[in-house]
């Protein structure tokens, strides 16, 4: 359903690509006396060729269209993207989506720097800067060299933010938990998760936390129920985190990334609960290592749906699907 969303919004975009925000200036002066603002969203801003053999088709709201030519395999093309937050509300980056039938060679693959899941980006009224720069770089996924040519369609996907204060657990970003009890346990597990405290398990631990970081690289998935070295995975949190009984799963994405999803049991525990269907509110933290040390990213507000998996102990459990974890609030139409 998503790819057809997608392709949907695609084609509503191309039929209205020239009328893009890219034409948009801070002020379009239409007469003498009256100007046009720029809207009230997000938005790509500017896109340049910056190396290498590229085109730029069109760019509106958030999409990128684009042509690649890489003549041989070690070639690579890199276009310099600017995103404006002129919405109300700070947003924050989750990652790139395009689907297979806007995107003609899959041969041919893509790397960001300077933007990475969970980077915020300020909005207009903050005070800070609201705008964000980063590269895209095509390059050749390697093997036979057969086509340098490719098309493609990028839409660059923002959620709200999540974030709450550690003291108070109240949010910034329109999408904090219920209660300021609740966002003080997210809080604590956030920061437990990388903790820095020898008597934890959190990623930045000198003793246990190679437990930890060893698990999810070497498993791709743990969820808070997996045994690990020396004990319970959720040992690596404190008593505190028990108090609404959160629950949590690990995903390893790279060497330098790794993925924290976030629920409360009582969600999933529901005798209302459909295995499969139900979806309920599921926060992501991304963790990335910057010069030896791991550091939390913003959070972003989403939703996945329940579902019943096995651990690494093959025990039955519930849990969520991270593979259908989207943006937004679930109860949201």
């Amino acid at each position: 359903m998503k790819s057809v969303a997608i392709l949907i919004l695609i084609a509503v975009l191309l039929t209205f690509s020239g009328i893009g925000y890219a034409q948009i200036a801070d002020h379009l002066l239409i007469t003498g006396e009256a100007t046009l603002e720029p809207p009230k969203i997000i938005y790509i801003s500017n896109a340049t060729v910056s190396s290498g053999n590229a085109a730029i088709d069109y760019y509106s709201g958030t999409i990128l269209s684009s042509e690649v030519n890489l003549p041989t395999s070690n070639s690579t093309s890199t276009i310099t993207v600017t995103i404006t937050n002129n919405s109300e509300t700070t947003k924050v980056f989750n990652k790139v989506q395009y689907v297979d039938e806007a995107y003609s060679n899959a041969n041919i693959t893509f790397q960001l720097s300077g933007i990475s899941t969970g980077t915020a980006l300020p909005h207009a009224a903050s005070g800070e800067n609201n705008t964000i720069t980063f590269d895209i770089t095509f390059k050749h996924t390697g093997g036979e060299f057969t086509d340098g040519s490719l098309s493609s369609i990028l839409l660059f996907e923002f959620a709200e933010s999540a974030d709450w204060d550690d003291d108070t657990g109240g949010g910034s970003g329109g999408n904090e938990p219920p209660a300021t009890e609740i966002g003080e346990d997210f809080a604590a597990l956030i920061k437990a998760a990388m903790s820095e405290n020898k008597n934890s398990y959190g990623l930045n631990d000198p003793n246990k936390g190679s437990a930890l970081k060893n698990a999810i690289k070497n498993s791709k998935l743990v969820y808070s129920t997996d045994k690990i070295t020396g004990g319970h995975i959720k040992h690596f949190a404190s008593n505190e985190i028990n108090t609404h009984k959160l629950d949590f799963l690990f995903k390893f994405s790279s060497e330098t990334e790794y993925i924290l999803y976030m629920w409360r049991l009582k969600d999933v525990e529901s005798t209302s609960t459909v295995i499969g269907t139900t979806e309920i509110v599921v926060y992501k933290q991304a963790y990335h290592l910057v010069s030896g040390n791991w550091e939390k990213s913003t959070t972003l507000a989403g939703h996945a749906t329940v579902i019943q998996t096995t651990n690494n102990q093959n025990e039955e459990i519930i849990a969520i699907d991270h593979t259908r974890w989207d943006i937004g609030d679930p109860h949201t139409p």
